[in-house]
């Protein structure tokens, strides 16, 4: 894998245009929905310290929905970046197609399937902006 940049960067990823402070909330209906298309429990979609690999599925199903990633699994680094709130867009732009391009050149991780991308994906934006990862709204915060 490619070097993604600095952690300490202020990553601002696609999933902020649905993230405000109603992000996690906003979300829910979609959790459900991919929860359930995914035959996965409540537990398995409590935001954890990783991202285990059974929930692959269930991620492609939310990123799909969000029309960043598309019917074959192909992940849409443009309509990614497309889809974060204007003022935030340009900082985000880098740190997607970082990950995208980490991924994209390695044949065994993106080309499996629609849903090993979509957890790869994941799993990297994770890596790289753990601070907002926390309120993405992909998975239920732990009360």
């Amino acid at each position: 894998m490619k070097n993604i940049g600095s952690a300490s960067s202020c990553l601002v990823l696609f999933f902020v245009i649905c993230v405000n402070a109603n992000g996690i909330v906003e979300h829910k209906a979609l959790r459900e929905k991919c929860r359930d298309e995914s035959k996965l429990t409540d537990d398995d979609i409590k935001m954890s310290t990783m991202i285990a690999d059974h929930l692959g599925c269930y991620l492609f199903c939310f990123l799909k929905d969000l029309e960043v990633m598309d019917d074959k699994g192909s992940f849409d680094p443009a309509a990614a970046t497309d889809a974060v709130e204007e003022e935030l867009r340009e900082a985000s732009r880098p740190e997607i197609y970082s990950c995208y391009e980490s991924y994209s050149s390695d044949d065994d991780a993106l080309n499996d399937n629609a849903c090993s991308t979509a957890l790869e994906m994941t799993r990297c934006f994770k890596e790289h902006a753990q601070n907002l990862y926390e309120v993405m709204g992909i998975f239920e915060p732990v009360v």
